[in-house]
């Protein structure tokens, strides 16, 4: 296989796995905690060692167990990625010794082509390192002992990597000059975005669930529709604020912060069947305030009313309750069924033209003229203001400066005028426009 190695890390739950890919990657990417089972979904990064780059996947933990509720997700993943990887980690613990289950998945490792290193982690006691030796049984090669948490013996594991993966083929660098759209699918929990983004991308990437908060990780995967790249990033569902609580649920929410942070356009669900809450509001406050294009997402459209002229009412319902966000076109979807899916494609991209678009300075002032020559700002403690001139200062988002004789003067409600005027002759669906008046400068 040619190309960037690609390194998978599988174990049994709570083993470390997280704790090793984030000591490789150099970031905290993985969410860690003492609680098992917090890495659901399968998180990606790429590190270097000796002047060469892989490609690393953090997956779920291995448990076949009846009672959790994601065991056949999770071991379809691990099966898959088994597949496509060019070489194994299987990770153990040292504290805990050699158990039924490292046996369980030691066994299912052995039928695949793939190269499997068998890592022993967690030995920083001479205790956990006593216990190395009994790995041996598993027939799986010689056991590298290591501590992800102090990066114990790490290095000895990266030179079993780089041995094993010599043979690849580093492709030739080729310029990439196509562009990418970054798109955050954001929503309450349980709102459907693991179902849709699954939909989207055409690979279950992301384990989808009844249970709410299933997603804590976000997940990046990048696809090509038509010639168009997109990157998505699949988040934790956010909670009110006075309900997130210290530990996983603190970093699920930080996550889908940065991950409103990274993208370009923002996908917000809103679940049909429940419609607008207080969180789905607050959520389009994030995006608004972040400065990001926008789609609503009518979600799970398929277990909702179809009486006539349902869909109609539920635009309206969602133009009143997220007034402040009614630049945003309404794509209806159900990702269980796909259907409305691939309708958000071209939406997408239209969203991102608009972000980026740029307006002259002639096409401005016209417009400007107009509007104030159709409704002139009001008057200010008897003084009149004048808007001399506007100018566009920037893009993703579309900025515009407004030069005035008295800037204080222009109150918040005449802007939106203006905002809305704008979008009337220009367009910008999708997209905020963001106005900032200052004062015109004095002739020297």
């Amino acid at each position: 296989m040619a190309g960037i190695p690609h390194i998978a890390i599988l174990g049994r739950p709570n083993v470390g796995k997280s704790t090793l890919f984030n000591r490789l990657v150099g970031r905290r990417t993985a969410i860690v905690d003492a609680e098992p089972g917090i890495t659901r979904d399968r998180i990606e990064g790429t590190f270097e060692w000796e002047g060469r780059s892989y490609r690393i996947s953090d997956l779920a933990g291995w448990d076949e167990d009846p009672a959790n509720p994601f065991a056949k997700e999770t071991t379809d993943q691990i099966n898959k990625i088994a597949d496509d990887a060019d070489v194994l980690v299987l990770l153990v613990d040292g504290r805990d010794g050699l158990t039924e289950w490292d046996r369980s998945l030691a066994g299912k490792l052995r039928v695949v082509t793939a190269p499997v290193i068998l890592v022993v982690n967690k030995c920083d006691t001479v205790q956990a390192f006593d216990k190395v030796n009994a790995f041996y049984e598993l027939g799986i090669g010689e056991p590298v002992p290591i501590s992800a948490t102090h990066n114990l013996n790490v290095d000895e594991l990266l030179d079993r990597v780089a041995e094993l993966t010599r043979d690849i083929e580093i492709p030739e660098q080729v310029e990439d000059d196509n562009e990418k759209i970054t798109v955050s699918i954001l929503g309450r929990q349980n709102s459907g975005k693991s179902t849709l983004f699954n939909a989207l991308v055409g690979d279950h990437r992301a384990i989808v669930s009844d249970i709410p908060g299933t997603t804590r990780d976000a997940v990046d995967t990048g696809i090509e529709v038509d010639g168009e790249r997109f990157i998505f990033i699949d988040t934790a569902g956010l909670k009110k604020r006075s309900r997130v609580l210290p530990g996983v649920d603190y970093y699920a929410t930080r996550r889908t912060d940065m991950a409103l942070a990274r993208c370009e356009v923002a996908l917000l669900l809103v679940d049909c069947t429940e419609g607008v809450t207080d969180t789905d509001r607050k959520i389009a406050g994030l995006i608004q305030k972040a400065g990001r294009a926008c789609v609503l997402v009518a979600s799970k459209w398929d277990e909702s009313d179809d009486e006539t002229g349902h869909r109609h009412k539920f635009e309206e319902h969602l133009r009143e309750k997220l007034h402040f966000v009614t630049y945003a076109p309404i794509v209806f979807t159900s990702g269980l069924y796909n259907t409305g899916t691939g309708e958000l494609f071209p939406v997408i991209r239209n969203v991102w033209d608009e972000y980026h678009r740029k307006v002259s300075t002639s096409e401005w002032n016209t417009a400007m003229n107009d509007a104030v020559e159709y409704r002139p700002p009001p008057s200010f403690r008897g003084k009149l203001l004048k808007l001399n001139y506007i100018t566009q200062i920037g893009i993703a988002p579309p900025r515009v400066a407004i030069f005035a004789n008295q800037p204080d003067f222009l109150s918040d409600q005449y802007k939106r005028y203006l905002e809305r005027f704008f979008r009337r002759r220009f367009g910008y669906q999708g997209s905020p426009i963001l106005i900032s008046i200052r004062k015109k400068s004095k002739a020297k």
